[in-house]
């Protein structure tokens, strides 16, 4: 069983504590939602899981081993993927062009950008295996710029897994969807997670409360609730602080 783990994080930017002592984990074959307020921390949580950034204190295992030192790249390959806020696609490729670079890119020994990497059959495979995967076989010659905001997010989640990774780290993957795109892709995500640790920041609590089988929240950096969601929907505190006000707009 996979297991991402950290304890103790800590980081802070000028006099703002973003993240306050913070100890978290997900397990292989389960979803761990993160959520709370704007401002909270949730990013820049994932931020210092994936190796974007370095805490100030505290550490990161995977498997038991510490990854605290290692980079995006090095976690990656490792075994540490993540989707972002914002699209990070080539929006006049097509969906499979943009999966078969996200392949190359994890060749360490013959990444040449501009060498057309469609000429690998075995990434060619691959990468309709992906699309598959994820719901975007039908459109995977598509330009990305054709597709909607729905399946662009379905194809960085498909861009993402080209790593194989054991752990998976979503952040707002719902942002900006249609309630039908959610729900697909939800239900994506509840697919992936048979085999993969998911830890997933989402505001669309609904989604949160459907698909999550633990949810942590956090507000103003510390961590004040972590449990199942029935657990966290009966919290005086997290209702106080955050689910009342989601819910009052």
């Amino acid at each position: 069983m996979t297991e991402l783990s950290c304890q103790g994080l800590q980081k802070a930017f000028g006099g703002l504590v973003v993240t306050d002592d913070l100890a978290l984990s997900v397990e292989s074959g389960e979803i761990h939602a993160l959520i709370g307020p704007n401002g909270a921390g949730k990013t820049t949580a994932l931020a210092q899981l994936s190796g974007e950034l370095r805490p100030d204190a505290g550490t990161v295992w995977l498997d038991g081993a510490d990854i605290t030192d290692l980079s995006l790249p090095q976690r990656v390959h490792a075994g540490v993927a993540r989707s972002y806020q914002v699209s990070s696609v080539f929006r006049d490729f097509t969906a499979r062009e943009n999966v078969e670079l996200a392949l190359q890119a994890m060749d360490r020994h013959s990444f040449r950008f501009f060498r057309p990497a469609a000429r690998n059959a075995e990434r060619v495979e691959r990468a309709g295996a992906l699309l598959e995967l994820v719901g975007l076989a039908e459109v995977s010659i598509v330009p990305v710029h054709r597709l909607s905001h729905g399946q662009t997010r379905q194809l960085e989640i498909a861009m993402a897994m080209a790593s194989d990774p054991r752990v998976l780290l979503l952040d707002e993957p719902m942002a900006g969807m249609a309630p039908d795109e959610a729900l697909r892709l939800a239900e994506l995500i509840q697919s992936l997670a048979a085999a993969t640790a998911v830890l997933l920041v989402e505001h669309d609590m609904d989604v949160v409360f459907s698909v999550a089988d633990r949810i942590s929240v956090l507000h103003q950096g510390a961590l004040i609730a972590s449990g199942d969601p029935d657990d966290i929907r009966a919290d005086p505190d997290v209702h106080r602080l955050y689910l009342r006000d989601d819910a009052e707009g």
